[in-house]
């Protein structure tokens, strides 16, 4: 059976934003557009966000978020005839799933939830909210848990066990041409002298509970310490869009006074994250808490050995140090340099695997549920982008006023 076979004549509406951002959900939902598309479905993205950065042949249907995001799927529903909905999300809060919710609810087509965080203890919300986002999971066809931890918070809600599996969401990235990349002139600079080059990154800068979430601070703390016993080593750190312009500021001034200049680049840049994973010598994912992190499966799937805070549970084959502290963290980058073929040799033997599969499965049960003669097979989707040629797609229009 060929690639274009096993998901003909189905139409998945893929609801969250797109690129430009250079990472995150926004990067799941390009990729699993592209791969979707490339296995023979009909794949209209319902975009929350103005990015228009699929390929050929993924039709882009704009649609408002909150109250009216309903409203606006149903439309696209009617009018594109699309047989199921997988919408993007996180937070795990009521108000974000109750319009979902009521979409299938009315219509009839399965939706799909892949909820890719929850920052807060879902637990010590209201009671309310809880009731409510149990609910709000029972009348949805399935929610996919990014992680262990976002599974857990949603079943200690009362989220019905039968509606929340696990699956996590990981497409791999296609082998980046370094040479090709256009890099940002302060890091082409340190890539030129850092040994090893340690890098890091966030899609944009988040504070929580006045704490950095992504850990910019942590990270720069840490390089400070790093150089004292390691003076080669050489530290990035890119921000896809720079959010929290206060985090920003500490971070560089934080760099200033450690006299780190030469040695620490923080830059707002739309590199593509993979491709500077796959230049890195460790990456380093520093979050104070986390759903699943793409950019450790993604950098391990290249091959590149990582080093994340112990804030949830990491992949097998995925260092840790101490969640927040600083100098644990300098600790784990030198014992990491010093054995860099080891590690090297550790992530290799424990490669990610892509989630697509299982999520074509998740289709396909959905479906089945709901009376859907489509046939869906994980067969379709065997190959990864590193070893598969994608077959040829149609030019569709990219709808641009939702009609």
């Amino acid at each position: 059976m060929s690639e274009v076979d096993g998901l003909a004549g189905v139409c998945i509406g893929i609801a969250g934003p797109l690129p430009p951002a250079r990472g995150g959900i926004t990067l799941y939902v390009q990729r699993l557009a592209e791969r979707l598309c490339a296995a023979g479905a009909r794949v209209v993205v319902l975009a929350t966000s103005e990015g228009r950065d699929v390929g050929p042949g993924v039709v882009v249907w704009p649609v408002r978020s909150g109250r009216m995001l309903a409203v606006d799927v149903a439309r696209a529903v009617a009018q594109q005839s699309i047989d199921l909905v997988h919408f993007h999300t996180f937070g795990g809060y009521w108000k974000d799933m109750l319009p979902l919710a009521l979409l299938r609810r009315v219509s009839g087509v399965p939706v799909v939830v892949s909820q890719h965080s929850i920052r807060d203890d879902i637990a010590a919300r209201s009671r309310g909210d809880q009731l409510l986002t149990a609910l709000c999971v029972r009348e949805l066809t399935m929610v996919l848990a990014s992680g262990p931890v976002v599974r857990d918070k949603l079943l200690a809600v009362g989220g019905p066990g039968d509606k929340v599996t696990q699956l996590t969401p990981f497409i791999a990235p296609p082998p980046p041409q370094l040479d090709a990349i256009d890099w940002p002139a302060p890091l082409a600079e340190l890539r030129k002298t850092a040994r090893p080059l340690v890098t890091s990154g966030a899609g944009r800068l988040v504070a929580v509970g006045g704490r950095d979430l992504y850990g910019l601070d942590v990270f720069v703390d840490a390089a400070a310490r790093v150089v004292r016993e390691l003076p080669d080593a050489g530290f990035a750190f890119v921000i896809a869009h720079d959010g929290d312009a206060e985090l920003l500021r500490a971070a560089l001034g934080a760099v200033r006074d450690h006299g780190l200049e030469r040695r620490v680049v923080v830059l707002v840049s739309d590199l593509p994250a993979h491709a500077l994973w796959a230049a890195s010598d460790i990456v380093v994912r520093p979050t104070l808490d986390d759903g699943d992190a793409v950019s450790i499966r993604e950098a391990m799937y290249l091959g590149v050995p990582c080093i994340a805070s112990d804030a949830v549970c990491r992949p097998p084959g995925c260092a840790t140090y101490r969640n927040a502290d600083a100098d644990d963290l300098a600790r784990a980058i030198v014992a990491m340099a010093a054995q860099l073929p080891a590690a090297r040799a550790e992530v290799a033997a424990h490669r990610p695997r892509e989630a697509v599969v299982d999520l074509i499965d998740v289709y396909r049960r959905a479906l089945a549920q709901q009376g859907s003669v489509a046939k869906l097979t994980a067969a379709a989707l065997r190959r990864s982008p590193l070893g598969s040629r994608r077959a040829p797609q149609p030019d569709l229009p990219i709808d641009s006023d939702g009609s």
